[in-house]
Order: structure tokens, then sequence, then C-alpha cells
């Protein structure tokens, strides 16, 4: 008999948080995130992910010249009883981009990588480069346990600036 336990991770592979298009930018990010009775939906600069495993990695990808660029990760909880769903703020980040950075054509546009996300509140694992002249891309990974839905906000300050993110589940 054999002491050894063969543990597998569960990955799906990564995929673009927007398939199709690119959407711009938000302005603002959703205002007061409230528990409703009606899911979270994908909308403009809101993409949501149902089920997620373990942990999420995110990638944003953002158009050259967006201002001030952030993204808000949220975890969504249906609870019976209540029978809503309910909102907690797992991440929030500001990002920088670099203009030497990796460029990646996603639907016909040109999005860079981040070098560096910035904990604005909430807690993730950020993985970010040194310096804009990094060709390495930058990237965070979120603690999704426990959430039925996640959903995440990609906004600027102004303009309008197109986005998208690559994600990874594990």
């Amino acid at each position: 008999m054999s002491d050894h336990v063969a543990i597998t991770t569960l990955r799906r592979p990564s995929r673009l948080l927007f398939s199709g298009t690119n959407p711009n930018l938000g302005t603002s990010v959703t205002s007061a995130i409230a528990a409703s009775t009606t899911p979270p939906t994908t909308s403009n600069n809101v993409g949501v992910i149902a089920g997620p495993t373990n942990y999420l990695r995110i990638m944003p990808l953002l158009e050259s010249g967006t201002s001030s660029p952030a993204m808000r990760v949220v975890g969504w909880s249906f609870v019976q009883g209540l029978d809503k769903w309910v909102p907690q703020i797992l991440s929030e980040v500001t990002i920088s981009v670099g203009v030497a950075g990796t460029t990646i054509s996603v639907n016909g546009t040109n999005l860079l990588t981040p070098y560096t996300l910035t904990q604005s509140s909430g807690d993730s694992k950020i993985f970010g480069m040194a310096t804009s002249s990094d060709t390495a891309s930058g990237w965070i990974v979120v603690d999704t346990c426990g959430f039925d839905m996640v959903q995440i906000d990609l906004y600027h300050a102004t303009g309008t600036k197109k986005c998208n993110a690559i994600i990874g589940e594990f």
C-alpha cells in the first residue's frame, strides 16, 4: 500500500473576458453595489464570470492613452432565505500600461498589457513588472472560492478607449 496522494488542479484554458468585441472603458466604477434579486450581467465594460473555480488570474488589456485606468473585482453569492445576490468587493487596483510593453491585437484593436498594478482596496496577489520598458506583462490573482459569480469592472477617467482582459481559472 502506498502513502502517496495524487493532487490534480482543475484549470480552465485562458480566454478573453469579452469575446467578439472590445467594449469601451467605463468612465467611472459602477456606483453603489447593493444586494439584488437579479444576478449581475455582462454589459459594456463589466464582465461577469459564472461559477469560477478557486482562483481567477486577470490580465487587463487597455488601449494606449487611457487616463488613470483601474479595475474592480466583485464576488457575488446567492443567499437562500434572502433570495438575493449579495456582493463583496474582492479587489480594486489601479493600472499602468507602458508604451514598450506587450501589445496584443484583440478584435482588430491593439491593446497594451499592464506593467504595474497597485492594490487600492481588497486583496489580491499582484504580479507586476519593474518599469514601463519591461516587455513582460503584469497580472493579478484573486481568491474567488465560494462565490457563485465574479464581476470585473474596467474603467478610466475620461475619453473613449477600448479594453478587454485575459482571464484564467484554476
